[in-house]
């Protein structure tokens, strides 16, 4: 996402630079008659430029990038609801996304539950990409802090638990 922004800049920049170089150079507005080009392809540029930053693909993790506790538990269970809807396949770009804004939010001063719904859903996306060794140890602290979690996890085919492990879930689970 900052890449993509950093290159907007520097597009914004060389078109600047362009527009600049074609301000010197243009006739006259009268040339042209009432129309004047030069300020319509400025206001194209500018209007596109807005829409690429402004417009982005943000789909709602600005709040929870901002620190909104509530706004990170509804994109946690966003991403569940992906995962559930679609549980084979690697995770589209969105949860990806997601994830990196989740694993910024700190979960010091969050309800142990809210944080268990986080740690989840990273791991979910983890799992589904194939990194089980992330995927592992962030199913084990969502049981840890929230036994609702250890059941579901203990369930996930995905992972290749151990004995101990899948042990240690069934018993916090109560199953």
């Amino acid at each position: 996402m900052l890449r993509v922004r950093l290159l907007v800049l520097a597009l914004l920049g060389a078109m600047v630079v362009v527009l600049g170089g074609l301000v010197r150079r243009v006739r006259a507005a009268s040339a042209y008659g009432a129309l004047d080009l030069l300020p319509l392809a400025g206001l194209a540029a500018a209007l596109g430029v807005g829409v690429v930053w402004l417009g982005g693909d943000d789909e709602g993790l600005r709040p929870c990038r901002n620190g909104r506790a509530e706004a990170c538990v509804g994109v946690a269970a966003r991403i569940i609801e992906a995962a559930e809807h679609i549980p084979t396949g690697p995770p589209t770009p969105w949860p990806e996304r997601a994830v990196t804004v989740l694993d910024t939010h700190d979960c010091r001063g969050v309800e142990p539950p809210a944080c268990a719904v986080h740690m989840y859903a990273i791991g979910t996306v983890a799992a589904r990409a194939g990194r089980y060794d992330r995927a592992r140890p962030l199913f084990l602290r969502a049981c840890d802090l929230d036994r609702n979690w250890c059941a579901r996890a203990a369930q996930d085919g995905s992972i290749p638990w151990t004995p101990a492990e899948r042990q240690r879930l069934t018993r916090r689970g109560g199953g």
